[in-house]
């Protein structure tokens, strides 16, 4: 086999490796795409709007999705920036304890640790 045939099928080798790579990078990105979405479209309790004197809440699942496909893209992005603040703030860990007997107030900050919670004693 000559030298060029040789370059040739190298050639093709690499760019099915990398159309494969970019297949799967592509499937992942629209994956996590989509829990992207789902997971702001779970936080949404409810979406408010108001029409001239009237109020008007829905709570529907679907009907917030429907909204979430059609809004404008600022309103997307003013979604995610608040879903991100509050996933940066977290949960409060700070908690007080007041006791019934003297009321003296207590506290303590609260460990969320999934690795360690079965385990604590």
């Amino acid at each position: 086999m000559n030298t060029s045939l040789k370059w040739i099928m190298l050639s093709v080798l690499i760019q099915n490796c990398l159309s494969d790579k970019l297949r799967i990078f592509n499937e992942t990105f629209n994956r996590i795409a989509v829990l992207n979405f789902n997971l702001i479209a779970d936080s949404i309790e409810k979406i408010i709007m108001q029409e001239g004197e009237e109020t008007i809440e829905v709570t529907d699942r679907e009907h917030i999705i429907e909204f979430l496909n059609n809004c404008e893209a600022s309103i997307g992005k003013k979604i995610e920036e608040q879903s991100s603040k509050i996933s940066t703030n977290g949960i409060k860990k700070e908690i007080q304890f007041i006791c019934e007997d003297c009321e003296e107030v207590t506290e303590s900050t609260i460990v969320l640790d999934p690795v360690n919670f079965f385990m604590a004693s």
